[in-house]
Order: C-alpha cells, then structure tokens, then sequence
C-alpha cells in the first residue's frame, strides 16, 4: 500500500528518475532559471533548497553529503562560495516556479523554476562577482532606456506565442504545398484517363470496319 508516499514518479525508473533531478539541480545551480514541465520543477524544488541551507554552513561534511548527492564535485565550489553566502539571511524559500502555459506537442504545463530576484546576479555573471541587491527588489528597468523591464513570465509567454505563430505559418505552408501536389497529381491521373478513354473509342471506331474487310475475304 502507497500510503503517505506523494512522491511523483514520472514514469520513470528510480535511477532515470533520480539522474533527471540531479541533472535539473545542477543545470539551475550553473544557469539561475530552467524551464521545465510544472510537475518536474515542483520536485526539483525542495531538493535544490535543502542543498542551499547545506550550502550556507560552509564545512566539509555538508560538501560530503551534497558532493554525494550529485555524484561529482564539480559545483561544489559555486554552490559553497556564491549561492550559500547570498541566502545566509533568508530563512528559506530561495526558488519560486513560474507558470508560462503549455506545451505545444503533448500539451503538458510548462514552468520556470528560478532563484528569487534579489539574488539573480548569482547566474548572470560568469564569476558570480556582482553585488547583490538588499532589501526587497525595486521595479527593475533597463539602463539604455530608463523604462520598467518585463517580467520573466511575460518575457517567457511573448516568446511562447511567437513560437505558436511561427509553427503555425510553418503547418499552413506545409498544408499548401501538400494540397497543390495532391492537386497536380490528380489533374496528370485525369489527363491519362482520358487519353486512355480517346484510344479506346479509335479503336471501338475502327473495329466495324476490319470486321467488314473480314467478311469480305471470307466470301470470295
């Protein structure tokens, strides 16, 4: 019996499985943001926030433990130097997910999961060496135009929909160019037809007359 046990196993094997939230683990670690399906990102979550309060207490058993967890020791160094240190006030809830819609092949929910605002500059610098913003994070704006950025979300559902519209023309121009040689095909099959036909009325058309000659040698 299943009971108390919630844990979603995504119709996978536990090895598959458990080789997929590692790999989602590190890809946020190194990039800051991943998109994936709701439910993928939902179980990644907790993990990826127990490894950040580990990451927080910088000793070698929490890097034994966590270096365990990944199999290797090569995010190590990021997760303990850079990621720890930023959240070392933050009680928790480091992540959040985003909703972005659905996919368009097997229409499965799509979502960001991605570190909280104040503490973006985590993935987007190479070194990790920006300053972090404190206290809660303003509107951000862009600094060649003094406007209000787009959220992530927003960013994340233009480029959803820009995707839908160029598939879209992509199946309509397909569909037209299969029609037109479904077309063409059945104007060529018509034409032999009827070039068939007109042969077989000649030689209905001559048939009485050999027939005639026949006969006409028959009696004499």
């Amino acid at each position: 019996m299943r009971h108390l046990k919630k844990r979603n196993k995504l119709s996978r094997t536990s090895s598959h499985r458990n080789a997929i939230l590692v790999n989602l683990c590190k890809s946020i670690i190194i990039n800051g943001r991943i998109r994936t399906t709701k439910t993928k990102a939902k179980m990644v979550q907790p993990i990826i926030e127990k490894m950040i309060t580990r990451a927080k207490v910088n000793t070698l058993h929490n890097k034994r433990i966590i270096a365990s967890r990944f199999g290797s020791w090569d995010i190590i160094p990021k997760l303990f130097d850079q990621i720890g240190p930023k959240f070392k006030e933050r009680p928790g809830g480091y992540t959040r997910v985003i909703k972005i819609g659905f996919r368009n092949s097997d229409g499965a929910e799509m979502a960001l999961l991605e570190f909280l605002e104040e503490f973006k500059d985590i993935s987007d610098t190479k070194d990790g060496n920006a300053p972090a913003v404190k206290g809660k994070s303003s509107k951000s704006t862009d600094s060649k135009t003094n406007e209000p950025s787009k959220t992530p979300a927003k960013k994340a559902k233009k480029l959803t929909r820009g995707k839908k519209k160029e598939k879209s023309k992509k199946i309509k121009d397909k569909k037209k160019a299969v029609s037109t040689r479904i077309i063409k095909k059945k104007t060529a099959k018509k034409k032999v037809a009827k070039k068939k036909s007109a042969k077989k009325k000649a030689a209905k058309k001559k048939a009485p007359a050999k027939k005639i000659l026949k006969r006409a040698k028959k009696k004499k």
